[in-house]
C-alpha cells in the first residue's frame, strides 16, 4: 500500500511543479513520515487497502463513488493475484491449485466492469494462466469478459522490451466495449544493452545483513540516463 500512496504523492508534487520534496525524500533527507505529511491527506484518500469479497465490496465501491463523483469511468487496469496460475504455485500444490478459491477471483474484477461500464480495461497476469486447469479457467475468463459486453484481445508483452531490465513476460489483455472504436496496439521493442547489473553498478558491495547508505562516486551511462529522467519529473 506503502508504494500506491506513494506514487499518489507524486503525482500531486508532479502536477504542483513541487518534485523537489520528493527528491529530498528519494535521497534520504526526510523520512516518509516527514514526506507524507506534506501531502493533503484528500491524496491518499484515493488508496483503498481493502481486502475485495462479497462483503467489502459495497463499502469499496461507495468509497470510489465519493472521489469519482458521477464521472465517466474511461478505463480499469489490474488483475487478480497469480498465485493460483502461476506453474511454480501449481507444482508446489499436491492438487495443482484446482481447489484454490483464487483461480476466480476475475469474477470479482468483472463485478468492476459491470459496476463503471469503463470503454476499456486492461488486466494483467502470469503465463500460467494460459495452461489453468487445462486452459478451462482462462476460456471461461474470456467467456465471461464478453458477456459482459466487452471485445477482448491479448498478447504476451515482456517488459524487457519496454525498457525494464528485466526479462519477465505476461499476459496483457484489453477489453473494450463493443461500441467503442478500438485494436489492439503494435509495440515495438525498445533497444538497449543495459542490464540489471549497470542498474545496481554504483551501490557498494555489501554481505547479507549488512546496512550501507553510501555510494560509489562514478555512475554509469545507464544511472546517469535514469537521474536525468528523475530530475526532469519522468518518473
Amino acid at each position: 500500500m506503502l508504494n500506491f500512496k506513494t506514487r499518489q504523492a507524486y503525482y500531486f508534487l508532479k502536477r504542483n511543479k513541487k518534485l523537489e520534496l520528493y527528491r529530498e525524500y528519494l535521497s534520504g533527507c526526510i523520512s516518509r513520515e516527514q514526506f507524507y505529511a506534506q501531502i493533503p491527506n484528500r491524496i491518499f484518500k484515493r488508496v483503498i487497502n481493502k481486502e475485495i469479497n462479497e462483503l467489502t465490496l459495497p463499502s469499496i465501491f461507495g468509497e470510489i463513488d465519493k472521489i469519482r463523483k458521477d464521472r465517466e469511468v474511461d478505463i480499469i487496469i489490474g488483475g487478480p493475484p497469480c498465485q493460483a496460475y502461476s506453474v511454480i504455485g501449481r507444482s508446489r500444490d499436491p492438487k495443482g491449485m484446482k481447489y484454490d478459491k483464487r483461480n476466480y477471483l476475475y469474477k470479482d474484477y468483472i463485478k468492476f466492469l459491470n459496476k463503471y461500464s469503463p470503454k476499456l480495461f486492461v488486466f494483467e497476469n502470469v503465463l500460467g494462466l494460459l495452461s489453468a486447469q487445462k486452459g478451462k479457467i482462462f476460456t471461461n475468463m474470456k467467456k465471461e469478459f464478453k458477456q459482459s459486453g466487452y471485445n477482448i484481445d491479448y498478447k504476451i508483452l515482456n517488459a524487457k522490451d519496454f525498457g525494464v531490465l528485466e526479462d519477465r513476460k505476461r499476459i496483457i489483455l484489453i477489453g473494450w466495449r463493443e461500441e467503442v472504436n478500438f485494436k489492439y496496439p503494435e509495440f515495438h521493442a525498445v533497444e538497449n544493452n543495459y542490464t540489471i547489473r549497470d542498474l545496481f553498478s554504483d551501490l557498494p558491495f555489501i554481505k547479507s545483513g549488512e546496512y550501507s547508505t553510501e555510494y560509489k562516486e562514478r555512475s554509469n551511462e545507464c544511472l546517469q540516463i535514469c537521474i536525468l529522467e528523475i530530475k526532469n519529473g519522468m518518473y
